[in-house]
Formats: C-alpha cells, sequence, structure tokens
C-alpha cells in the first residue's frame, strides 16, 4: 500500500521539473517500481495475493487522489538544482535495494539490536489424507553478521 501510494506521486513530482511529459513518466516509473515490490512481496511469501492487490488498490487510489497542482511554467530551461539532488537521491536509493536481499540484511543486524535470540518459522498445510489443517513451526538459526557488508 505505501509503495503504490508514495512512488508514483514521487517519481512525478521530481520529473515535473523538467516537463509535463517527463512527470507522466515518472508517474509510469513509479507504477512499475510498486508492482516490482508487490511481486517481490507475494513471491517471497510475505504476503498473500488478496493482501497484495488490496494494499495496491488502496495505495493507486490515494496516489490518484494526490492533489494535483496545475503545470507552472518555469522560467529556466534547466531544470532547479534541487530536481536533480532529489533525483539522485532516490537513484542513489533504489539502486541498492533492488540489487540486494534488504531483508535478510535488516534480519541479520536488527535482531541483534533489538536483542533477538531466537527465529521461528512456519508453515500451514492441509494433510490430504484426514483434511485436517497441520501447523509446522520450526526454530532457525540466527543469520550470522557480516563483517564486510557492501550496503550497512
Amino acid at each position: 500500500m505505501l509503495t503504490a501510494a508514495v512512488y508514483p506521486v514521487l517519481f512525478a513530482v521530481a520529473g515535473e521539473a523538467w516537463s509535463q511529459r517527463a512527470a507522466r513518466l515518472g508517474t509510469i516509473a513509479g507504477v512499475c517500481v510498486a508492482v516490482m515490490a508487490a511481486v517481490a512481496l507475494v513471491v517471497g511469501s510475505y504476503h498473500t495475493v488478496a493482501e497484495t492487490l488490496i494494499g495496491m488498490g488502496v495505495g493507486f487510489t490515494v496516489a490518484w487522489a494526490n492533489p494535483r497542482r496545475p503545470p507552472r511554467e518555469l522560467s529556466v530551461s534547466r531544470p532547479p538544482p534541487i530536481a536533480r539532488l532529489v533525483l539522485c537521491a532516490i537513484l542513489i536509493v533504489m539502486i541498492p535495494v533492488s540489487l540486494y536481499p534488504i531483508r535478510a540484511r535488516l534480519w541479520s543486524h536488527g535482531l541483534v539490536w533489538l536483542g533477538v535470540s531466537e527465529r521461528y518459522t512456519r508453515t500451514i498445510r492441509m494433510d490430504p489424507a484426514s483434511g485436517r489443517t497441520i501447523v509446522t513451526v520450526v526454530q532457525l538459526p540466527l543469520p550470522s553478521l557480516r563483517t564486510n557488508s557492501e550496503l550497512f
């Protein structure tokens, strides 16, 4: 929901400094980033398809309802430096996020920061013979800290 609400608006505002067409392309790029994030959440089993579709619907509704300002005329032919800075900051953040498994890194560092000493995973499945729901809980080892991390 958050990615669908934030990225289309953020990229549109960043592109607005150049032109109306750049703002539309920014909106399309933001929608693509939000859809990729949704697919990653479903594939990684962090959310169900229904949760993801509902969240994307709410997020895109919020992004669509975002108050639009009328296009303004810029007196300069080049985009302002602050727009370049925002675009560079977005790229600097988005490139590492898309290339590295952030969730695993946050687990490995965040668990130690919070003092967590155990980690569990669960699976829920139906027994085909009896039709009963079987819940399996497995204790996992904590991920080891990497001393030479590219991101943190």
